[in-house]
């Protein structure tokens, strides 16, 4: 493990050093403070997800939480030199800082250098491995507010009586009205956390969630229970992508000890099927990059072990035009199924609108409607029957590649 290197120039620009090992990554030490307006100060060391994994001492928490405006930014303090940020990590950052203790945590924005193409792409690929090692997860979904104040306090209460063994509904728990917990609620569904694509992949990938709301922290678990309590108040749609989430975090931890198929299968069918849904299922959410609508969904198909060829078209890299991306995409789900079932992400609103596209590839820049992970998707008899398995290598020999690139960008 080794410490970034340090610089006695104050006002000098943060300058990252390499990361050489295969699964490396950088980790922030985030130095305390007792006021939440002092500014940040904070080292970065380099170490390896293995170091991490077998550290029976020192861990980390993984921060889950929307970037925000990119053009609001603030400066802070990598070991005493600058490094610009968003002001919504600044503020997460500084809700999560001890007020006596260095904390460990790992922050996308900060942990990997955003202005080199190769480790970004690099970093990405193993994201979900990194919530999956991490000790913790911190849902940041912003700052409070009286009625989430409370609700988030109840949880406390029912949490601490729960280890006592107690059941919930004394003391505290009973004071807070009906309408609070269900405005709170609300509010909290509000939050922008809950639209954001990538926040898929680093739930389910955790092994102990928790959601912060200003200086208030609960379980994921408490809080999702609350959620789907005032289901019929709150609104399906709303509802449903959070009954989604739970459900495949609950199927994820499930699989890692019973080795359910579909998480670890080489079977190209069970991979494709179950990136096809998560494409259809979450193309409502929203995105800077539209090649993060696959980049952001990779990490939950599991450990699989396809031909390298397949494997190629579902890669992260940010090198790759959007375009291509897309192609690529679409070229992996038909190839995969030996089908054009691919044309449900057409029939479900990514119709493409894309002089460089062909026509049956789903354009993923598009945001449509919510649908369930959990619903069937299936194609119209009318459209499977203009479709042959005949007609698959007569289209790629069409389009080989989108017009605008017909090579990956190197990076």
């Amino acid at each position: 493990m080794a410490l970034d290197a340090d610089s006695a120039s104050t006002g000098s620009q943060y300058q990252y050093e390499k990361l050489t090992e295969p699964d490396a990554l950088r980790l922030i030490l985030l130095r305390p403070s007792r006021e939440l307006q002092n500014p940040l100060e904070c080292y970065l060391i380099s170490t390896t997800l293995s170091n991490c994994e077998n550290d029976l001492l020192d861990h980390y928490t993984a921060l889950s939480y929307v970037w925000g405006d990119p053009s609001h930014r603030v400066s802070i303090k990598v070991a005493g030199q600058a490094l610009s940020i968003t002001a919504s990590l600044d503020t997460a950052l500084r809700h999560l800082r001890d007020s006596s203790r260095t904390r460990r945590i790992w922050a996308d924005a900060i942990c990997i250098n955003q202005n080199d193409s190769e480790e970004r792409n690099q970093q990405v690929r193993q994201m979900a491995s990194v919530y999956a090692t991490a000790q913790h997860t911190v849902i940041w979904i912003g700052e409070g507010n009286a009625e989430t104040d409370e609700l988030f306090k109840t949880l406390k209460s029912i949490a601490s009586q729960r280890l006592l063994g107690k059941s919930a509904g004394t003391s505290h728990t009973m004071e807070v009205s009906q309408q609070v917990r269900l405005s709170a609620t609300q509010t909290i569904l509000a939050r922008q956390w809950f639209r954001r694509v990538w926040v898929l992949q680093e739930l389910v990938r955790s092994c102990d969630p928790w959601v912060q709301c200003g200086t208030f922290l609960v379980k994921w678990q408490d809080l999702k229970n609350v959620i789907m309590t005032y289901a019929r108040d709150i609104g399906a749609e709303k509802v449903q992508v959070v009954e989604d989430m739970a459900r495949l975090h609950s199927e994820h931890h499930l699989s890692r000890f019973r080795h359910l198929s579909g998480y670890n299968s080489e079977d190209p069918m069970s991979v494709a099927g179950r990136l096809l849904t998560l494409l259809i299922s979450r193309r409502a959410l929203g995105v800077q990059d539209p090649r993060d609508r696959l980049f952001a969904h990779v990490g939950l198909l599991g450990s699989v072990n396809l031909d390298e060829s397949l494997l190629r078209l579902i890669e992260v890299d940010y090198g790759k035009e959007e375009s291509l991306v897309f192609f690529e995409v679409a070229r992996f789900l038909t190839e995969a199924f030996q089908d054009y079932r691919i044309l449900s992400l057409l029939e479900y609103g990514h119709a493409t609108n894309s002089t460089h596209l062909p026509s049956w590839v789903p354009d993923c820049r598009c945001r449509v409607k919510f649908l369930s992970y959990f619903r069937s998707f299936m194609l119209s008899p009318e459209t499977l029957s203009h479709f042959s398995q005949n007609n698959l290598h007569r289209a790629f020999a069409n389009f080989p590649l989108p017009r605008e690139r017909r090579e990956p960008a190197n990076v």
